[in-house]
């Protein structure tokens, strides 16, 4: 058996403890670094998840207000009551072209920008040839107005 009190020591150099200390030190600064590199990575992670549920959320609020609205459009079909249904139908149709046309991600060629440009002229001759009298109006409708003129 071996006696640890008896074994051999091995003395080391100034140069040695020099040097292990120097390697202790990089070891220390190379741990910190990768500790700060993980909170970056999680607070970038973290700024992207919660980002993306609140998009996602957001989106989910305007589909309801979508089925609401067409729902009720239904209603007022199978009731006979086709000018209120279309009333209904064309306020949720220039309430979402408002919001395309007059938004600067779609302006600026992001990819829905060919589907905002593609449509344009159908809305534009929807709209002549059936709203017609501008005193009839909502201000939604009058802000659609300006984003369509102003569009590329």
């Amino acid at each position: 058996m071996i006696d640890p009190t008896n074994s051999p020591r091995i003395e080391m150099t100034r140069a040695q403890r020099s040097l292990i200390s120097i390697l202790w030190e990089f070891r220390k600064r190379i741990f910190i670094i990768g500790l700060v590199l993980l909170a970056i990575g999680g607070g970038v992670w973290a700024g992207y998840f919660f980002g993306d549920q609140r998009g996602f959320h957001r989106a989910l609020i305007l589909q309801a207000g979508t089925y609401v609205v067409t729902l009720d459009a239904l209603d007022k079909i199978r009731a006979g009551d086709i000018d209120a249904s279309t009333k209904s139908i064309e306020s949720l149709c220039f309430a979402s072209a408002n919001i395309v046309y007059g938004d600067f991600v779609f302006r600026n060629d992001f990819a829905g920008h060919f589907v905002a440009q593609s449509m344009i002229e159908d809305l534009k001759h929807y709209r002549q040839t059936y709203r017609t009298n501008s005193a009839k109006w909502t201000p939604m409708e009058r802000d659609l107005e300006r984003n369509l003129a102003s569009w590329k």
